[in-house]
């Protein structure tokens, strides 16, 4: 059973957000913590961007992850309060006009796209109830199975592997010298 209820998290990231939106007086813990804040696509976020790069120090970095194609909207990226499914242009673009120089960037839920794309499609054509925890319901053998695959797709980014579909971004950025 989880701590919280989804109303309560929803809230405490309301308020989280609302601090993350003056990041520079906060330091670089706020800069980490609003990779979270740009993954649900806040209206601001080439705000809140340009603020991580306030708080990075020169030469340091960031990582984020943020949902990737807009065609896979979902009543799941409402109920996990995303705002939009970014395009890898549009994602390099913005971290670029911060001041961050891409380093790396890929997509992940490479191997499991195919499924996932299923099941996005699947879920548009029900008209009943949404279930935000149906997809997680599955047996322990393929659970096993759909870890290895993402153990095979982990392996292949980390020898540098870029894969140019999946259902999530993974950017990483260093801050320009200047």
């Amino acid at each position: 059973m989880l701590p919280y209820s989804w109303a309560d998290m929803k809230e405490e990231m309301a308020r989280e957000a609302k601090k993350l939106r003056d990041i520079p007086t906060l330091g670089e813990r706020a800069a980490r913590e609003s990779e979270e804040f740009l993954r649900q696509g806040e209206p601001e976020d080439e705000n809140v961007l340009f603020q991580m790069a306030q708080a990075t120090k020169k030469g340091g970095g960031i990582i984020i992850t943020v949902p990737q194609h807009r065609f896979l909207w979902s009543y799941i990226d409402t109920f996990s309060y995303h705002k939009r499914r970014y395009t890898r242009k549009e994602l390099v673009e913005k971290v670029e006009r911060a001041g961050f120089k891409i380093i790396y960037a890929t997509s992940f839920v490479s191997f499991l796209f195919p499924l996932m794309l299923v099941a996005r499609l699947k879920q548009r054509r029900s008209k009943g109830h949404f279930d935000p925890l149906a997809e997680f319901r599955v047996s322990h053998f393929l659970n096993s199975a759909l870890e290895k695959v993402m153990g095979a797709e982990r392996a292949a980014i980390q020898m540098g592997f870029s894969f140019p579909i999946g259902g999530s971004l993974l950017l990483a950025g260093e801050r320009n010298r200047r």
